[in-house]
């Protein structure tokens, strides 16, 4: 937990609002408002607020799926604006996301299997069909998918399959970091707290640091060990999430917390 694997240092990201008419004055959104985030190795943090707040935006910049206006994301020091084409493959690599509607991120037209090759190709040195049907024989129990899941598509899974199989899409090129964008939130409840926990089973296995990304206090609560509350932009609260959780300094976190759909009694039901 000592070394900085990710860090966001003055983040910044403008967005430009489209004119009505051609003679109107330039209008820019603020996104994200100079944000600074430091992530260790096996550490999770988790990035609250409502819809428009920014959180997506940031993890986005921090997981290199988008430019900052201004500032700096740093993967091991290095900056990622300063990274050779090697230097950043590798980072493609480790850092991996989990997004809120797992269909969407699949190709209808692809089975499981190829699915989950794909990444493999492209950003696997150790890429051979039998070294990819291996891992992918290995990684399915440990996500709770039975290995002939792989000759169905995706329209055949329900959402909870399907996000346990985007699971082990990322985890197949053995990450240092998952960005989980809302990855529990279309999810039924019984659902979200099979995959939370599976998460952080896979966390203590392999040591993967998370940012975890939510409008719901209650999963951020059960999965961070740092929580930071987003408005507008900008970090209005932040501070370990047990603390954080039981004395809100600000309003809005109290009011974030009772909002909170997820509880843990909804967990122990699952297990």
């Amino acid at each position: 937990m000592e070394d900085i694997i990710l860090e966001g240092k003055q983040i910044v990201k403008n967005f430009a609002l489209k004119k009505e008419v051609f003679w109107e004055k330039q209008k820019i959104l603020q996104a994200v408002g100079g944000i600074n985030i430091q992530l260790r190795r096996g550490q999770t943090i988790g990035i609250v607020g409502e819809s428009g707040s920014g959180k997506s935006t940031l993890g986005e910049i921090l997981g290199g799926l988008q430019r900052p206006t201004s500032g700096r994301v740093l993967y091991r020091g290095k900056d990622l604006a300063q990274m050779n084409r090697e230097e950043r493959r590798q980072y493609r690599r480790n850092i991996q996301f989990i997004f809120q509607n797992p269909k969407e991120s699949m190709n209808p037209y692809f089975t499981i299997e190829k699915i989950l090759t794909e990444p493999m190709k492209l950003l696997d040195e150790n890429y051979t069909p039998d070294y990819a049907r291996q891992k992918i024989a290995e990684i399915l129990p440990q996500v709770g998918m039975e290995p002939d899941c792989i000759r169905k598509y995706p329209s055949e899974l329900s959402g909870g399959q399907c996000q346990r199989i985007a699971i082990a899409r990322a985890l197949l090129l053995n990450p240092e970091i998952i960005v989980c964008d809302e990855c529990v939130s279309a999810l039924d409840v019984s659902v979200q707290a099979q995959i939370l926990n599976l998460l952080k089973s896979l966390q203590r296995r392999y040591g993967t640091s998370y940012l975890f990304i939510s409008h719901d206090m209650g999963v951020i609560h059960y999965m961070s060990d740092y929580v930071l509350v987003m408005v507008g932009g900008k970090i209005i609260e932040q501070g370990e999430g047990a603390a954080v959780m039981r004395h809100p300094a600000q309003a809005y976190t109290a009011q974030l917390i009772n909002s909170s759909l997820f509880r843990e009694d909804s967990i122990c039901a699952a297990l």
